[in-house]
Order: structure tokens, then sequence, then C-alpha cells
């Protein structure tokens, strides 16, 4: 109220490790287990998500397994990387999961709206293919929308603008919030 927001459309937009939060939250909303950590008497439920070149599986072995598939050199920053996705995720098994947002997929979760670049050598796009066909699966055709942009990387103009000039990401973004949440 004293912000004038309303609780019921709300929309989250994250990009590369911040494209996991819109869904591990918006997935796991209502869950017992997570109430712990919210206020009570305030719905965590998102109403739509889009997620930018986002982490939906946290398992390096099947990050591998996309980069080798894809011929795609894992690279931070434009320096090849080996280390940094199990430096950063560890190698505890029950982590993985419980911090992956592809187990949480139920018939509750909001429309989501999916950009990868399929030459992204820090998070494969096959994350956001096998999530968006995972929701098709258990919610129907329509709940998800994926988008593949043939030789982007997260670096690219198209995601991130340049001198000012916004990034196609925003019209993209803003037309699929605009149908959720007007």
């Amino acid at each position: 109220e004293e912000y004038g927001l309303d609780p019921d459309c709300f929309g989250m937009l994250g990009d590369s490790a911040g494209g996991h939060l819109p869904h591990i939250t918006s997935f796991t909303a209502n869950h017992p287990e997570f109430v712990e950590f919210g206020d009570e008497n305030v719905s965590d439920c998102v109403q739509a998500i889009v997620s930018t070149f986002g982490v939906t599986l946290v398992d390096t072995e099947e990050m591998d397994k996309s980069f080798a598939e894809s011929g795609i050199t894992k690279r931070v920053f434009g320096v090849p990387s080996v280390d940094l996705h199990s430096d950063v995720f560890g190698s505890n098994r029950y982590l993985h999961r419980v911090t992956s947002p592809v187990y949480y997929v139920s018939g509750s979760i909001p429309p989501v709206l999916f950009l990868h670049g399929m030459a992204d050598a820090i998070f494969p796009y096959q994350q956001s293919l096998s999530l968006h066909e995972k929701i098709e699966n258990i919610c129907g055709e329509g709940r998800s929308e994926l988008v593949l942009y043939e030789s982007h990387t997260q670096e690219d103009i198209m995601f991130n603008g340049k001198d000012g000039i916004p990034s196609d990401l925003c019209g993209t973004a803003g037309s699929f919030f605009d149908k959720y949440l007007k």
C-alpha cells in the first residue's frame, strides 16, 4: 500500500546467474519448505518471468555435456574456463538439486520467457531449451516461450545495448510483461 504496488501483478527479469533468480523465486512460491524465509502475510507468487541466458540446472557435468554437444569452449569474460562452474557451484549434489529450478516445475508456475544465445560460452543454451520443454510437457503449450539467437553470446549488444541505445531485450521483455501484467 505504501508504494502503490499490486501484489498480484509482479514480474521478474534476470540474466546469467541472475536469470536463475526469477525461476527459483517463482517456481518455489507457496512451497512450505521456503515459507520461513518470507513473510507469511504477503504472497510470494510472481505472475510472469523473463530469463535471459539463466541457469536452470545447477549441474556442472550436464553443462559440460551441453558445451561438448555444441562444440563451444566454456569461457568466462573471454578466458577459457575449466573450473568456473565447479568453483561456483561446488560438488555438493544435494545443493545442486535444491537450487535447480528444473526440479520445481509444476502446474502453478507463471508464464516464462526464455532468451538465450546459442553461442553462449558461460551457460549453455540447452539450459533454457530443456526447462522450456519440461514446462511445456507439464503445463501445456503456451506457458513458456523460448527465443534462441543463433550466434549471440552474453556479451552481445543485442542483450546489453550500447552507447545509450536500449537492447532488443527491452522490447521483447516489455511486450511479454505487457501481455501478462497489464
